[in-house]
């Protein structure tokens, strides 16, 4: 009975799992299609932080 039971559960967690993906894939092609792209941004030598560190 408790091999079923954890086999009911890890194949819940598959289940959001993958629903997870698709929802950020989902999400991330809606925003490449409005022109917005993911990540971080690029870093530019405008920042004050960023002068010393640039070579």
């Amino acid at each position: 009975m408790a091999q079923a039971m954890v086999t009911i559960i890890s194949t819940f967690a598959q289940l959001e799992r993958d629903q997870l993906s698709e929802r950020t894939k989902a999400g991330m092609a809606a925003a490449a299609a409005n022109g917005r792209r993911a990540g971080r941004r690029e870093a530019t030598t405008e920042h004050a932080g960023v002068k010393g560190h640039m070579s």
